[in-house]
């Protein structure tokens, strides 16, 4: 295969269909080449750079190169590039035309084939000589055989991949031709096995809400990849929730009022919390201990629990609430942290998963506390304010806040997680998913991971309906816990118990 590339460094490149063996065919002389295409009988490569207005060609190795033609009185812009019977077709967006040139003819001249009032950006030219089917006549000679081949120098190399796909389990790319190399390839997402045939799933990655889509973000390849959830019917997502025992996803739909849950793999969806009693969810958490949801409902002010499948929900905190945001929890220390938007007075605060012994965090220099995020080993709460554009941290107990981070800038971080020594965050003025490392007292330089997260305008944080940037990061871990819980049923009477539970 081959491609062109802008860039730092203009070039020309070429490499095997599996993405090996890649070579830089041209460098020198290469400012913008916008398009290219082969001849396959005389093995060329033709290409056009736009801002030098030549038409150049060489063999498919890189030697051989020659300037075609080149434009001088007229700048032209051509976008697309094929070629067809000893002749170049390019679309030109400026011009609005599609022109041809003759590659063999002594005039150096472009013509003009079609003229509208778009803008063509690419041409092909559809003809089965562009698709060329090499093949293997089998002739006589002395008694015997011989094989002779049409067009080519060589006897091809049988396609390793047409037989059983090549041993591989989703997609065989084909390597270098002469030596009938190949690779096993697997869809994004996942990984090749040590076996270099079979796919494996991620075991780590987080999980992106961007308003109507959600997408799982691989952190177990070098270079972050996000794979669309196949998830329909929902408008306005403002919260998710990972279960990785069974790959459930919960979700909270702002607009249809709704919490759902759905298979991975886009099945069994359901709802669990119609709309008759949710009004503005805008937080959700998952005890994976004791198979309970929690959420925050910031137009009712409450945080309430249920079952895994809906059952026995209870409001947790109805008091004290002012448009309550994100909610965490840690269950193995039967604690959940939640963020308060009050106009009276901002705080992070902490109770008891059955919320009793509330206790508040953080009250002072604090604006619009967004996402909140939990380091379960070392105790530690953290959060960013969308407004004040700061990522902080308090330990549970409330002592030894320290802003990490103060980006100086309109950035309005919003979704927030906490895996392995680093924080992931959503960013809304830019548009993207970011990660940094965690140092004791501050933080790395962000990086950014996935970028231009949302197609709408109304970006602004501070509006019901639009706090649609979230993330939740999914790890496979098995613990042991000991927990004291309250049962609450429809009377007064209260049991408290005490488990120990292994779980996976």
């Amino acid at each position: 295969m081959y491609w062109t590339d802008w860039g730092d460094r203009p070039r020309i490149e070429r490499a095997s269909m599996d993405g090996k063996d890649r070579t830089v065919l041209h460098s020198t002389n290469v400012v913008w080449p916008n398009a290219l295409t082969i001849d396959y009988t005389t093995q060329t490569l033709y290409w056009i750079d736009a801002k030098l207005d030549y038409i150049e060609s060489s063999f498919r190795d890189g030697t051989q190169r020659q300037v075609l033609y080149r434009e001088i009185n007229v700048h032209f812009r051509p976008f697309g590039l094929t070629f067809f019977r000893d002749k170049l077709y390019m679309a030109d967006i400026d011009a609005r035309e599609v022109r041809s040139f003759l590659v063999k003819s002594n005039r150096s001249e472009l013509l003009t084939i079609y003229s509208d009032s778009l803008e063509p950006m690419s041409v092909v030219a559809v003809d089965e000589t562009r698709q060329p089917y090499v093949r293997v006549e089998c002739l006589p000679k002395a008694g015997n055989f011989s094989c002779a081949c049409e067009n080519i120098t060589t006897i091809p190399v049988t396609n390793p991949c047409e037989v059983d796909n090549g041993g591989c389990e989703y997609m065989c790319l084909l390597g270098t031709p002469d030596i009938g190399s190949y690779s096993c390839a697997c869809p994004t997402g996942h990984r090749l096995h040590p076996d270099g045939k079979s796919c494996l799933g991620l075991d780590t990655f987080l999980v992106l809400v961007d308003r109507s889509d959600i997408y799982k973000v691989s952190l177990d390849v070098p270079h972050p990849v996000n794979v669309r959830f196949p998830l329909a019917g929902v408008e306005i997502l403002s919260a998710v929730a990972w279960d990785s025992r069974d790959d459930t996803l919960y979700f909270a739909d702002l607009n249809r009022r709704t919490i759902g849950a759905v298979k991975f793999n886009g099945s069994k969806k359901r709802v669990i919390v119609d709309s008759h009693t949710l009004k503005a969810p805008v937080g959700l958490a998952l005890d994976w201990l004791h198979d309970r949801l929690y959420w925050t409902d910031s137009e009712r002010d409450l945080i309430e629990s249920c079952d895994l499948d809906g059952g026995r929900r209870a409001i947790i905190v109805d008091s004290g609430l002012d448009r309550p945001r994100d909610v965490a929890v840690d269950p193995e220390r039967g604690l959940m942290f939640w963020s308060d938007w009050s106009d009276r007075r901002p705080r992070i605060m902490r109770a008891a998963l059955d919320g009793t012994s509330k206790f508040q965090l953080v009250t002072e220099l604090i604006d619009t506390p967004n996402g909140v995020a939990l380091d379960y080993q070392n105790q530690i709460v953290y959060w960013v304010d969308g407004v004040t554009d700061t990522i902080e941290m308090v330990h549970y107990n409330g002592s030894n806040r320290v802003t990490l981070l103060d980006f100086n800038l309109d950035y309005h971080p919003s979704g927030l997680d906490f895996y392995a020594g680093r924080l992931y965050l959503t960013n809304w003025r830019e548009h993207n998913l970011m990660g940094v490392n965690v140092n004791a007292t501050n933080l790395g330089e962000p990086e950014v991971m996935v970028r231009e997260l949302i197609q709408s305008n109304e970006m602004s944080p501070f509006s019901t309906g639009t706090e649609i940037m979230m993330l939740i990061l999914h790890v496979n871990v098995t613990t042991a816990i000991a927990a004291i819980f309250v049962c609450r049923g429809l009377g007064s009477q209260v049991v408290k118990l005490k488990l120990v539970v292994s779980v996976k």
